[in-house]
């Protein structure tokens, strides 16, 4: 190769390069190649979150009987919410939850459990006495179907988790873990500076 020919490809590589950088960028943007670098969540985002005031929670219940009308405290919550019965993977849910809950140690007090239904039914009432910390709440089908249905993949056994404003912005199914999810509250209590 003639010294032309070496300036001419040296002179073809430093123009390309920037096109390569360029055409790289949009397609791993577009693509979507890259997307998971940098994610730190195990569950998955519900964007834009649903509040829990859009969904009308207005009977709670926990283990003592106590009735509250309205938002609960400002805490992180874990829902287990579940369509009709409580079948085996809700009961399994409502069993990695508390577990999840217990693991947290000294930080337990920032985190909830609540069991939302669309069932007011026995079962609701018997797990309080195996789930101390528990939660009841009802909600409609209406509520369900308007504000969740397109957002997660499937009703009908779902673990959300609620900041303490009430936004409920991540969703885990079955195929997640406890120790998954264990990760996630983890990490959110270390950062947050609220509830």
């Amino acid at each position: 190769m003639n010294k032309q020919a070496k300036a001419k490809l040296f002179l073809t590589v430093i123009l390309g390069l920037p096109i390569i950088g360029i055409v790289t960028a949009y397609a791993s943007y577009y693509s979507g190649f890259f997307s998971n670098i940098g994610k730190t969540n195990n569950g998955k985002l519900i964007s834009p979150p649903v509040t829990m005031q859009d969904l009308k929670l207005d009977i709670l219940k926990s283990n003592k009987n106590n009735r509250i009308k309205g938002a609960a405290e400002q805490t992180w919550k874990l829902i287990i919410l579940t369509v009709n019965d409580c079948n085996e993977l809700c009961q399994q849910q409502l069993y990695i939850t508390r577990q999840v809950h217990i693991a947290l140690g000294k930080e337990a007090n920032r985190l909830e459990r609540l069991y939302l239904s669309t069932k007011s039914d026995q079962f609701a009432e018997s797990i309080l006495e195996e789930h101390p910390k528990l939660k009841l709440a009802n909600i409609s089908q209406v509520e369900i179907t308007q504000h969740l249905s397109d957002k997660l993949p499937t009703v009908k056994s779902t673990i959300l988790l609620a900041d303490p404003l009430g936004n409920i912005m991540m969703y885990y199914t079955d195929n997640h873990s406890g120790k998954a999810i264990l990760t996630d509250i983890k990490h959110l209590l270390k950062i947050s500076r609220i509830g």
